[in-house]
């Protein structure tokens, strides 16, 4: 069934697939696939594990595969970018988040929710409430 698409490809096929898709990004070659890390490094000293690609590959569907290795390969192409210099570089990269004005003590009242939760753990013997 792999074959022709259809299946799950074995790990060696997949490092295979995402070789390819790296060198179509721009990634520079050499790209070596490690088989017993089930990993490939590139451009020295660059490692991309294969283990949570691999599994979303597989669990998707047939229509979503190219998606998942394309955001994977994105992932590893912007790690390769370097961290711009000046302001003018950044800036076109720069996103700004707007958050509602409760959320800061929310995420406060929520780890210290977490911490008193832990210490009852501690005191009860780690049982589940």
């Amino acid at each position: 069934m792999e074959l022709f698409g259809l299946g799950k490809p074995s790990k060696t096929r997949f490092a295979s697939m995402m070789t390819r898709v790296l060198a179509e990004a721009g990634v520079p070659e050499p790209i070596t696939y490690d088989e017993g890390r089930f990993c490939l490094s590139f451009r020295g000293d660059s490692r991309m594990d294969l283990h949570h690609a691999y599994g979303d590959y597989c669990s998707a569907t047939r229509q979503q595969r190219k998606q998942v290795l394309t955001g994977y390969v994105q992932g590893a192409v912007e790690s390769l970018t370097a961290i711009p210099d000046d302001l003018s570089e950044a800036r076109p990269n720069i996103v700004s988040r707007v958050r509602e004005s409760v959320y800061y003590p929310l995420i406060a009242l929520l780890a210290r929710w977490r911490a008193v939760r832990c210490r009852v753990r501690l005191r009860s013997g780690f049982r589940r409430t």
